[in-house]
């Protein structure tokens, strides 16, 4: 009687074959994680600072104070315009931000700290005497191909 199945040698091939495809396969998916992260943060960004612009507009030449991702958006108001009038979230989007820093409010800006000093390698930064918001993100955080001078 004939015995029906795979030998080791079929199986080991199959296994072989596979691992060559995963292994042409894999770097070309690799930088679509990256390319999905820089997509988001640019959108994040074009959403902010419209929605600056428009409450500057609205409120006679007042930039809103925005203190971080944690702070109530709805409570950001001037006389004439609320925050969340021109942007839908009640919150900013959480911050792209690299090391071991953290995320820290001052008097007129949103800055980036790792250690206590100031550096601009991650997180939002907002300056609320010119309205400036901007991703600051080192060269090459998101993959080497990664620009962020342009944002």
């Amino acid at each position: 009687m004939k015995k029906r199945g795979f030998t080791l040698i079929e199986l080991m091939i199959v296994i072989a074959i596979i691992g060559l495809m995963a292994a042409i396969a894999l770097p070309r998916f690799a930088g679509v994680s990256d390319s999905a992260k820089v997509a988001q943060v640019q959108g994040d960004l074009t959403s902010v600072r419209t929605s600056i612009s428009m409450f500057y507009v609205k409120s006679n030449s007042a930039f809103p104070i925005l203190k971080g991702e944690n702070q109530d958006l709805n409570t950001v108001k001037s006389p004439r315009a609320t925050f969340t009038d021109y942007y839908s979230k009640s919150y900013l989007p959480k911050p792209p931000a690299f090391n071991d820093g953290k995320i820290v409010v001052n008097s007129t800006n949103i800055v980036y700290e790792i250690n206590g000093t100031v550096v601009y390698e991650g997180g939002w930064v907002y300056d609320v005497t010119n309205g400036d918001f901007f991703a600051a993100i080192k060269q090459g955080a998101y993959g080497d191909n990664t620009d962020w001078s342009e944002f």
